[in-house]
């Protein structure tokens, strides 16, 4: 699953598929014990860390996938996937919040990002071990695929379902089918990304080493884990700067409340005080702590997702997003002009190439003045950060996507 110490929000499967790398390569699996493989194939795999070799490395990838990731987020205001998100409000001291006293409830407030998909704390929690089922193949053939069945609890969404082993997601997965009558659930894992993943991690100086198609080197189990809303914690904390008393440190007094979503796309919400229960939930009631707020505090999970579909992927919906993030980080990638298997090689180097220079050829770049007076703010002159401006321009400027204002 080319699990990385950087943890992305995203799969580094995104960047492998745009980039037309071959999975097993980009993986470190070598097949040609289990298949045959012509004389002189590509062996150009990839690297877990920077070992000085002329090779690419995935932990560097990790690094560059994060900073296009926030890149595109900051530029756009809405992330490319759905995030686990908490902002802090601050109710500015103003004459017609303290002096008119106005409800907390008729505050029309606003989140850091776009596109909400829905208000509340993220639980993660494990339901159950799962065994996979491996694709039949034929005798000294190797396996694509892995399933797993599961059964989703009452109250639960299928598509908050999430793969682990240990500390690390597997991903992506994909939904097979699901019975609404008895609730089970099937999904489907390419099998590169089931690699255990302390076979990548182990720091090597030595010579690479690749993972064989044995399948004592594969997952044979997962674990199944929801990712949620908490229905214990509370979606907003009002805090209270008033009523507390000082010895030594300054205690604020927090409410908790639920929140209504006003525009989903901008972000625009309006909050209802709440109380807890004897077992420190959140419940409907309203304990009222009096005064202004000092500040809100709101927990939410938004990003680029698609409503309505049956499949749980909203990867077709985003794959712009997600395809400007892997064309800045192909920029942010060491090059590697030397490297074996040109045709892999040149997918990344095309999105590295600097329009600022010139290159051996004698080319020369035209770039429209718009483009180009937005690049002196710092964007960049290479061609992946070129190209990605162009189309996040275009994304901002249409309805397909929800941006800031």
């Amino acid at each position: 699953m080319a699990v990385t110490i950087h943890e992305t929000p995203l799969f580094l499967e995104y960047f492998m598929q745009f980039m037309n790398i071959d999975p097993l390569l980009f993986n470190s699996i070598d097949i040609s014990q289990c298949v045959y493989t012509e004389e002189g194939h590509c062996n150009f795999f990839w690297d877990q860390y920077n070992t000085g070799r002329q090779m690419y490395n995935r932990e560097q990838l990790a690094e560059c996938l994060c900073s296009a990731y926030d890149r595109v987020s900051n530029y756009l205001g809405v992330k490319p996937t759905l995030q686990w998100e908490c902002d802090e409000i601050i109710i500015e001291p103003h004459w017609f919040y303290h002096n008119a006293s106005i409800p907390v409830k008729e505050m029309l407030l606003r989140t850091r990002w776009n596109n909400i998909q829905e208000f509340g704390q993220r639980l993660l929690k494990k339901e159950e071990t799962v065994t996979l089922t491996y694709e039949t193949v034929a005798l000294n053939d190797f396996f694509s695929y892995a399933d797993f069945t599961t059964t989703v609890p009452e109250n639960h969404n299928v598509c908050d379902i999430r793969a682990y082993t240990g500390e690390y997601e597997i991903g992506p997965i994909k939904l097979l089918s699901y019975d609404e009558d008895t609730r089970i659930a099937t999904f489907r894992i390419a099998s590169w990304n089931l690699v255990k993943p302390e076979l990548y991690l182990k720091r090597s100086w030595g010579v690479m080493k690749k993972v064989t198609c044995q399948t004592v080197n594969f997952l044979t189990e997962i674990d199944v884990y929801y990712d949620m809303v908490d229905p214990c914690k509370p979606a907003v904390e009002i805090i209270y700067a008033e009523n507390h008393k000082c010895s030594g440190n300054c205690k604020f007094d927090i409410q908790p409340g639920c929140a209504r979503l006003i525009d989903s796309c901008n972000g625009y919400f309006t909050i209802f005080p709440q109380k807890y229960d004897e077992n420190g939930c959140a419940v409907d009631g309203n304990d009222y702590c009096g005064g202004c707020p000092y500040k809100i505090k709101v927990y939410y999970r938004a990003g680029c997702h698609k409503e309505c579909t049956n499949k749980c992927d909203s990867t077709c919906h985003c794959k712009q997003l997600l395809d400007i993030v892997s064309m800045l980080a192909a920029g942010c990638l060491d090059e590697y002009p030397l490297c074996h298997c040109e045709c892999m090689s040149a997918n990344i180097t095309k999105w590295q190439t600097n329009t600022a220079l010139i290159p051996k050829d004698g080319d020369r770049w035209n770039i429209a003045a718009s483009i180009r007076n937005e690049l002196i703010g710092g964007f960049g002159t290479k061609l992946g950060e070129i190209e990605a401006l162009v189309r996040l321009n275009q994304i901002a400027n249409s309805e397909q996507f929800c941006t800031r204002e």
